[in-house]
């Protein structure tokens, strides 16, 4: 999973925009704007359900795990117990 954040001021060019006489211009992000860019697959949250009270089955057909309680030890031996 690749994730970045990235918060800039500088102006924004698009790429194309020469030729236009109307988009040539910079265009201004607002001052508190943020980048988000997400790449690949992506899951923020993999076995959460597992720590609810009315979890699904854990059952993956992955090659590496086979249950999402997996997950949960991963993240508990990481940060603790969740609660």
């Amino acid at each position: 999973m690749l994730l970045a954040l990235a918060a800039s001021h500088a102006p924004l060019r698009i790429p194309g925009t020469a030729s236009n006489p109307a988009m040539a211009g910079e265009l201004r992000r607002p001052e508190n704007a943020v980048t988000v860019f997400l790449c690949g697959d992506v899951m923020l949250g993999r076995g959460i359900d597992q720590v609810l009270p009315y979890p699904s089955n854990p059952q993956l057909h992955e090659g590496s795990i086979t249950s999402a309680l997996g997950y949960v030890q991963l993240a508990e031996k990481a940060h603790g117990p969740i609660p």
